[in-house]
């Protein structure tokens, strides 16, 4: 989980401090225990299938050589270990091992304004961390990745997880903010958005919108950030989600799943085949 652990250079350079630390506090709070428990309580797992381990894997495979340049929090050496092996620890020890790692969360969470994380994705197809501020009535996307590729697959499996989590929050007038990559989650917003899903806030993050003849948008300019040879844009929305998912939608995340079953159910046979 270093990856995630790790601060951006950039943000320590500029003197941004607070945003460096983001990166910084999330291992903690979506560290699960063997059980599938996630070790803080205020964080939110919607498939317990997916992993610190997996999302780690998955912004190796993704984020480009360098765009986590140094860590200046030290990884806990219980985290790295995969849970069959911390199964196999002594449980006092165990025990021991995740009360460190909740005392340090409390430290990082004495300041922290957020009332709830949520964490969803599905290995090798997505991932989100999601910041909920009822206060501030803002949902904070601290990380979005679409694995590139099977755009259909990906994607329509992606938007279908998404609109769940974040319809909800509708009713109750939430936007959205955060920075979107170039190459994984910013066109996966932008598609949110040219289909009415998301609403621009025009301001400090958006600085203008350019609509067609039917008030539809087609582009936006966008506050961009250079971080460790990744451009990332910065966004706000507010949610106008539609009442029901497109029934396009629906289809191709279904097909979607229909494809990964039959390629897990491959996998495991080509497995056991390969074991004896």
């Amino acid at each position: 989980m270093k990856i995630i652990l790790s601060s951006c250079e950039y943000h320590e350079s500029v003197g941004n401090f607070k945003q460096a630390d983001i990166n910084d506090k999330v291992l903690q709070k979506i560290a699960k225990n063997p059980e599938g428990e996630p070790i803080v309580e205020k964080v939110d797992w919607k498939n317990p299938n997916i992993k610190p381990t997996d999302i780690s894997r998955m912004e190796k495979e993704i984020y480009p050589e360098g765009f986590h340049l140094f860590s200046d929090l030290e990884v806990p050496k219980y985290l790295d270990l995969t849970p069959r092996q911390r199964a196999l620890m002594p449980k006092p020890l165990r025990d021991k091992a995740e009360k460190e790692i909740n005392e340090v969360a409390d430290e990082y969470l004495v300041e922290d304004d957020v009332d709830r994380y949520i964490v969803d994705g599905m290995n090798g197809v997505f991932y989100i961390i999601m910041a909920v501020r009822n206060r501030k009535k803002t949902i904070e996307i601290e990380d979005l990745t679409v694995v590139p590729g099977r755009r259909r697959v990906n994607l329509m499996i992606a938007l279908e997880r998404v609109y769940n989590l974040l319809k909800p929050y509708q009713s109750e007038g939430f936007s959205i903010i955060g920075s979107a990559r170039k190459t994984t989650s910013w066109p996966m917003i932008k598609n949110m958005v040219k289909e009415g899903w998301l609403i621009p806030v025009e301001g400090k993050r958006i600085k203008s919108v350019q609509r067609d003849d039917q008030g539809r948008v087609i582009d936006m300019k966008t506050r961009m950030e250079d971080v460790g040879g990744e451009e990332l844009h910065d966004f706000k929305f507010q949610l106008n989600l539609p009442s029901a998912l497109p029934e396009y939608i629906q289809k191709y995340a279904k097909e979607g799943y229909e494809t990964i079953k039959k390629e897990s159910s491959g996998l495991f046979k080509l497995k056991s085949l390969l074991s004896r």
